[in-house]
């Protein structure tokens, strides 16, 4: 018998109203002449990638960009009819199912655009591709820094392609927040835009993007064609400040499942790390690093419980993590603990939890496995 998602354990739920108005607040920052990218890869970091997207699509968004071809297809088997954009190049096995299902993708030299020029001209089809710039980041794409006249001729080698049709050149900052990062951040933005207009200028037009959720928030000014934006659009970004303060998407919950005491000098969990300094009221709560919690929060984070702070205790185990309850009356077998949200007037962001692993936010979100049930809120309603 199959058993559907249910709060038995742990579960989420995820503020799809949430996700629109940020994603509102964001087309509105951006003004008229740039549009917004929605980043949904690894199921939007983890919170689901086709019912944001459904959501987000009724919303006016027009592009979607995920990781790999699977990501894309997922999209368009669930109605997503706008542009889908996958961050890496196409495995050549797949090219026509990419041409067939309007999917575009990276190239990251002329030589491998002509091969897929050659492949797409032998089934008959075009293919759709960007063309990503190495600015500074060291990762994918052509490196400009020193190179810029190579790279200007392969842009023009790719720009006569019949059967690759090359609409957009991309790129990606470091996003340093180190000494010296905002210089450095300029830098690479700046090498973005001078191989773009050279471009231009030979009379070659392609739409341009470098920018994410955080560099948009510190250099509105190179937003370009488009912005990419996820962590933006799901509310958790901390230290960064927006023309809006974006709207949490992600609630987390775990059920308390048993409550014991226990006497001073007692071990609790592996290790052990900790012991018992007091007669000690220990809740024992569904949620483990087998769901994605991590260790490394033992001894500092917390659950809100009855509006209270309920500290972890001991090692953070595969199915569970222990709670001191000891001052927080009445907490009973089934309560439920708030991981992420709020509890009267206390509340807790996954931002909070991030900045004590320490995680991004995105790194955060994404590392909760799949055992964990999503449930999504919209206009009041709830659904799986």
């Amino acid at each position: 018998m199959m058993i559907g998602p249910d709060k038995s354990r742990a579960w989420m739920e995820i503020d799809l109203d949430a996700v629109a108005w940020n994603y509102r607040e964001t087309v509105k920052a951006v003004g008229p002449d740039a549009g917004v990218m929605a980043v949904v890869k690894d199921e939007s970091y983890g919170l689901g990638a086709v019912p944001i997207a459904r959501r987000l699509a009724g919303e006016g968004c027009e592009l979607f960009c995920v990781a790999d071809l699977r990501e894309a297809l997922e999209l368009r088997e669930a109605g997503i009819t706008g542009r889908i954009l996958m961050l890496l190049p196409v495995p050549m096995a797949y090219l026509e199912t990419a041409a067939d299902y309007r999917i575009e993708f990276l190239v990251l030299s002329a030589k491998q655009a002509e091969e897929y020029d050659r492949a797409a001209a032998a089934l008959g089809k075009t293919a759709t591709a960007h063309i990503k710039l190495d600015i500074g980041l060291g990762r994918l794409g052509m490196v400009v820094k020193g190179h810029e006249q190579q790279v200007l001729a392969e842009i023009r080698r790719i720009a006569g392609m019949e059967h690759l049709h090359a609409v957009a050149l991309l790129g990606h900052t470091t996003q340093s927040a180190l000494i010296g990062g905002d210089a450095l951040n300029r830098e690479q933005l700046e090498r973005f835009i001078r191989i773009a207009e050279q471009v231009e200028a030979e009379g070659f037009h392609f739409e341009r993007h470098c920018l994410g959720s955080a560099p948009f928030a510190d250099y509105p000014e190179y937003a370009c064609d488009y912005i990419r934006v996820g962590a933006l659009l799901y509310g958790g970004l901390p230290g960064t400040k927006f023309p809006f303060r974006p709207r949490p998407a992600l609630r987390m919950y775990a059920r308390v499942i048993q409550v014991k005491t226990l006497p001073e000098g007692t071990p609790i969990s592996y290790g052990p790390i900790f012991h018992t300094l007091r007669e000690t009221r220990v809740a024992t709560v569904a949620l483990g690093f087998s769901d994605g919690l991590r260790r490394s929060i033992s001894g500092g984070g917390c659950m809100l419980l009855h509006g209270r702070r309920a500290p972890y205790i001991g090692k953070v185990t595969s199915d569970f993590s222990m709670l001191d309850v000891t001052d927080i009356p009445n907490v009973r077998e089934g309560d439920i603990a708030t991981v992420f949200g709020t509890d009267g007037d206390l509340s807790q962001t996954i931002e909070d939890y991030a900045a004590l692993y320490p995680a991004s936010v995105a790194e955060t979100s994404a590392s909760f496995t799949g055992r964990v049930p999503r449930f999504y809120v919209s206009e009041g309603k709830t659904f799986s």
